[in-house]
């Protein structure tokens, strides 16, 4: 190579990378990062099918990060899991009914969710070539604890698993008495995740007494005592909420967004009215969940 073509080439990548740096620089001034181009965007252009009825699912059109994808999977949708950022294809799953039994039964084994990623893996591998998963997070709110438990328990699906959300609803056990066994694949995770903080657990519950059986307040101060987590006082807010208190060890994080102590928040009193409102609060702080503890899924 010739000095004058060595010339000519270093100041035309002088130029590109001046370019670069002013294009950069003034995306930056109007607020855009780097880690935003890995942003989601769900439109609708790549169809991934359910595994099974009740299952639906959206892929982003832009799902690979460095030859991986990332797969979120909510039984019992929350809100906003399309609003919170996070690149992932979304998996929601949702048998009906008011209570636990019917998730339980349509998605409480891994048969159904290793079909699903097998599915999702086949279609991206078609589209976009040798690719394959990345990070896993299972979730659940609500009545969709039992099946999520009943994953957490499977250990042919348990170490692929880097994530469990779980939103106002753990209910093993009688009233303020939890239930070990129940519990244990959630405790058993809590600690998987308290000593490798790559792997989170968050469990986020209000202060509804059920009456009959645990509360999600009893379990989760349960799963607490079991890690050895320790409650604190947050500046944090959640849907403007500031949490009675947040617990956390290594990946392992609880938050009591209500307490019956203080029954002046918000102005409720604690009657059924604002009991389901906790609840449907609870749901609502899925995109800020996944926003703040799943962020580094878009590098």
């Amino acid at each position: 190579m010739n000095k004058y073509f060595r010339y000519l080439l270093l100041t035309k990548l002088q130029k590109k990378a001046a370019v670069y740096d002013t294009v950069k620089s003034s995306l930056e001034q109007k607020g855009f990062k780097a880690e935003d181009a890995n942003k989601p965007i769900y439109g609708g252009t790549i169809s991934i099918p359910g595994a099974k009825a009740g299952i639906e699912v959206k892929c982003p059109n832009n799902p690979i990060i460095n030859g991986k994808y990332n797969v979120f999977v909510q039984i019992r949708p929350g809100a906003g899991a399309s609003s919170a950022g996070i690149n992932a294809i979304l998996v929601y799953c949702e048998a009906g009914g008011m209570a636990s039994a019917e998730n339980t039964r349509e998605f409480g084994n891994s048969d159904w969710l290793k079909k699903q990623l097998g599915i999702i893996q086949t279609v991206l591998s078609k589209k976009f070539g040798n690719v394959s998963l990345g990070k896993l997070a299972v979730s659940s709110f609500s009545g969709g604890y039992q099946a999520l438990g009943n994953i957490l328990a499977d250990p042919t699906i348990n170490d692929k698993i880097d994530s469990a959300i779980i939103l106002d609803g753990i209910h093993f056990g009688g009233r303020n008495k939890p239930d070990p066994v129940g519990l244990k694949p959630f405790t058993d995770f809590a600690n998987k995740v308290k000593n490798d903080p790559t792997k989170k657990m968050v469990v986020l519950h209000s202060s509804v007494d059920p009456g009959t059986y645990a509360s999600s307040t009893t379990t989760a101060n349960y799963i607490n005592q079991n890690v050895g987590a320790q409650k604190s006082k947050t500046d944090k807010t959640y849907n403007g909420i500031t949490p009675a208190s947040i617990s956390n060890v290594g990946g392992y994080t609880a938050i009591q967004l209500f307490d019956q102590k203080d029954p002046g928040k918000l102005g409720y009193g604690y009657d059924e009215k604002q009991q389901k409102n906790q609840h449907v609060q609870c749901a609502k702080a899925l995109s800020q969940i996944m926003s703040e503890y799943l962020k580094d899924w878009n590098t």
